[in-house]
């Protein structure tokens, strides 16, 4: 995958984390299909225009703690209804977005909620099939190594 699109689908990922829920950088590489690249997740986001709009406050550390040098992250999150277990520290066991929601996730963008019980029902592609259907077609890593070796011979 190219850096452009694996950017592009952080980006996708970060902007469907519903009100009130958190993911970790290496949840969301994971869910790009490269789950040992979180730290390209972070520089992804660190890097994100403000007119994008990402809700980057979302994002925190595997173990729930938030970015030590951004202050308005926990206010934020706060103000979402986000749980803290310590100063710097996400309850993840309460505000992580969970896999089984993932998958059943409905955007709803009037009362920005989680719907955690029930499928998708509506005309246009649920966000995680639009995403599922991404990864399947994402190139695999043999494939990009022969590409790079063919244009090495060129």
């Amino acid at each position: 995958m190219n850096p452009r699109d694996f950017r592009d689908l952080v980006y996708y990922i970060v902007r469907q984390i519903p009100v009130g829920r958190v993911l970790s950088y290496g949840r969301i590489a994971a869910l790009t299909g490269y789950p040992n690249h979180a730290r390209h997740v972070g520089h992804i986001l660190r890097d994100v225009p403000p007119e994008i709009q990402l809700p980057c406050h979302r994002v925190v550390n595997t173990t729930g703690r938030i970015a030590p040098f951004w202050p308005q992250q926990k206010n934020l999150l706060l103000a979402e209804g986000v749980l803290f277990k310590s100063e710097m520290c996400v309850d993840m066991h309460q505000c992580a977005w969970k896999e089984e929601e993932i998958m059943t996730y409905t955007p709803d963008k009037s009362t920005a909620t989680i719907h955690t019980d029930c499928q998708y029902k509506g005309s246009s592609e649920h966000p995680m099939e639009l995403y599922m259907r991404f990864r399947e077609h994402k190139p695999s890593i043999d494939s990009l190594q022969e590409r790079s070796k063919l244009k090495g011979k060129g």
